[in-house]
């Protein structure tokens, strides 16, 4: 009867959260409809923040990554440092992290689901390498998300706050949710046709042309959710009316770069910093469903990022404001 029970509410869960879901998505677009003016400026808002500042910014380093991803370009050195040092790290670690912190979100998540897709490293590494690379780029947060207004070496100290947020966070989660740490010899399920490619590529031509494909068709996603996300957090600021601070909260929390552009245009006093700090460190929905379009034929829990980037965001609020106080 019990077993019963439990059954009966998790099909009626699952039968609410898809109605909501086809709701809420037929809602915005009559919404869109209704408001054709509104979606149009804030969709060309989205297209021009993708278009002349995520793409030219991401796009290179995707390219390349992918490439020096392909061609373990980095195992070899990796490999002399770990006989001269006597140690026995995973050669392919340091670049995800170096590559992660350095060029941001999303490439951190596409490198740790990339590399455990080829059964380099085990699903227990690859989440945490994915969430607490789940970080904006710092020179994104240094020059743009953080107000102008700050010092130098504030900024670069709160950025530091924002990346221990992110490590804390993600193992935190990965350790309570017990992520199993398997074998990499396990065989693994198979993947899309661009992967497929990929492996079988053995000219150097082949190998550059599926890097391009495969890294616009990641810039692709990222700006269709940048618009869409741009779309809705105008539509329902602009239909609700809601005051400048409110606005900059739920902003942040849909698109991060079209809600830290709020700040801009209000006095914000010292004590908002934490907040800012703590909605960079989220990075917003439409950031996470990025980092979900890098992941989407690997079995690494979604919801792990979803905890962690929640956890970061708590994290960064509470040491941001001791640093500050």
């Amino acid at each position: 009867l019990l077993t019963y029970t439990y059954i009966h509410i998790l099909q009626s869960y699952n039968i609410m959260k898809k109605n909501f879901l086809t709701f809420s998505i037929l809602f915005i677009f009559f919404l869109m409809l209704a408001k054709m003016d509104i979606t149009k400026t804030y969709a060309l808002i989205g297209l021009n923040l993708w278009l002349f500042s995520v793409l030219p910014t991401l796009l290179p380093f995707t390219i390349i990554s992918s490439i020096l991803l392909h061609i373990e370009a980095f195992s070899k050195p990796l490999e002399i440092i770990k006989r001269f040092t006597k140690t026995n790290f995973n050669e392919y670690i340091p670049f995800i992290i170096i590559c992660g912190l350095f060029c941001g979100c999303p490439i951190g998540a596409k490198l740790s689901a990339d590399t455990y897709r080829q059964k380099k490293i085990s699903c227990k590494t690859a989440t945490f390498l994915l969430c607490s690379l789940s970080s904006l780029s710092p020179a994104f947060i240094i020059n743009f998300a953080l107000p102008t207004s700050l010092s130098i070496n504030l900024k670069i100290t709160l950025y530091i706050i924002i990346i221990l947020s992110n490590i804390i966070a993600a193992y935190t989660i990965v350790h309570i949710l017990h992520i199993q740490d398997d074998s990499l010899d396990t065989e693994y399920p198979a993947v899309n046709n661009t992967t497929n490619v990929h492996k079988n590529a053995t000219s150097l031509t082949d190998i550059f042309e599926n890097c391009i494909l495969s890294s616009f068709e990641i810039q692709g996603k990222i700006g269709g959710y940048i618009i869409i996300f741009s779309c809705i957090s105008g539509l329902f600021i602009q239909t609700l009316h809601l005051n400048p601070y409110v606005s900059l909260i739920f902003n942040s929390i849909l698109e991060i770069s079209s809600g830290l552009g709020t700040y801009n245009s209000i006095s914000l006093s010292h004590q908002y910093i934490p907040l800012i700090a703590a909605l960079i460190s989220f990075g917003g929905v439409c950031t996470i469903c990025q980092m979900f379009s890098c992941m989407n034929d690997v079995d690494i829990p979604k919801k792990c990022l979803i905890y962690s980037k929640v956890l970061s965001g708590g994290l960064t609020y509470i040491l941001t404001y001791i640093f500050l106080n």
